[in-house]
């Protein structure tokens, strides 16, 4: 197989698709930006879920947290330049007020639900944060996926104003992230712990025939 037809290479020239098109609009529209990139962001890591559950066949059914912990552990492992560290520094507090925004913490919003919670005050008051959050990039993407469902899931409002300032701070990140971890990916196409964690390419291109 050509190293242009490798399932990493395929996420790859797919998620570029993706954040050129985030990179096309405008700078002000946050609500497109963030889709756009988060599309990018699940090329590159993304499981074939329609996959029927056959021995032998781990990928089906997994948490998508967990698919997005485990992608995020390696590139982090195969970053030996220390690219995210670096793109990251000068977003520390961006990074900071995201994974601390207590609306972007699935166990708060579970509490609150919990115990009928819905003011600020009282969600302010009472965040129910369940054991030890988890730290660095993991308890980032903990809180960017709440905010992805949020968008996704029609769970907000096009161009509300609740999650406007988490929004932009999201779109900084990510711009950032879904990059590097796209170079990454590229460069280690070939990697073998890269290509068994993430498994079969969803929807592969077809070969040959018409068009």
């Amino acid at each position: 197989m050509s190293v242009d037809r490798l399932p990493i290479a395929v996420r790859c020239f797919r998620a570029e698709s993706w954040m050129q098109k985030a990179g096309d609009v405008s700078a002000s529209d946050i609500d497109e930006r963030f889709i756009f990139l988060w599309i990018a962001f699940n090329a590159l890591y993304g499981q074939p879920k329609y996959l029927k559950r056959e021995p032998g066949c781990e990928i089906y059914g997994r948490d998508e947290e967990m698919d997005i912990k485990k992608f995020v552990d390696v590139i982090s492992h195969l970053d030996r330049r220390g690219q995210i560290h670096t793109e990251l520094e000068p977003l520390k507090q961006d990074v900071d007020e995201l994974t601390k925004d207590l609306f972007l913490n699935k166990q708060c919003w579970i509490g609150w639900y919990k115990r009928g919670l819905q003011s600020v005050a009282e969600r302010v008051k009472r965040p129910f944060l369940a054991g030890k959050r988890d730290v660095g990039l993991t308890g980032l993407f903990q809180s960017l996926y709440v905010l992805r469902n949020q968008l996704f899931h029609g769970c907000s409002t096009e161009k509300g104003t609740k999650n406007r300032e988490a929004l932009k701070r999201a779109v900084k990140v990510l711009d950032i992230l879904v990059r590097v971890f796209h170079d990454i990916a590229k460069e280690h196409v070939s990697d073998r712990r890269l290509i068994h964690l993430l498994g079969e390419l969803p929807y592969p291109p077809s070969v040959g025939g018409v068009g």
